[in-house]
């Protein structure tokens, strides 16, 4: 969705303007609803999450997300995707790249002393790690 949550691209009506594009949707239920049928309609290849996306943020710090510790172990590993395509990678691999880092930030909650606010996001990070996929053809780059 885009300004005041109208819909920009929807399964049902236009997925089609995808038709040749290597897609990273970070959107609840994107990799089981619009990523099967834009790859349907010709996406090259297609990231998404097959479930909701998940996370957890500080309260003291929702208008300052760059400031958020609990929200920074959601966001380094869901932007590795986009920072990894623009990098040249493939969209397997950088569906990969992510997945590694979801790894390295659930390693390091279960590997150290954490706050019950950090403990909390470990059932997240693991279901974005989970819910997280790649659609299409995996050797595809933008």
């Amino acid at each position: 969705t885009g300004q005041d949550n109208i819909p920009i691209v929807t399964a049902e009506e236009n997925a089609s303007i995808l038709s040749g594009s290597v897609v990273y949707a970070l959107a609840c239920k994107s990799g089981s609803v619009l990523g099967p049928v834009a790859v349907d309609l010709g996406a090259k290849a297609f990231i998404g999450y097959k479930d909701d996306f998940g996370f957890l943020s500080q309260e003291d710090q929702r208008a300052h997300p760059l400031k958020d510790n609990i929200l920074a172990k959601f966001l380094r590993p869901s932007n590795q995707v986009a920072i990894s395509l623009l990098k040249g990678h493939s969209a397997g691999e950088a569906s990969a790249i992510s997945k590694r880092y979801f790894v390295k930030e659930i390693a390091q909650l279960m590997d150290s002393e954490t706050t019950d606010e950090e403990t909390a996001a470990l059932p997240w990070l693991i279901w974005d790690y989970q819910n997280q996929v790649c659609l299409g053809d995996g050797s595809a780059k933008i």
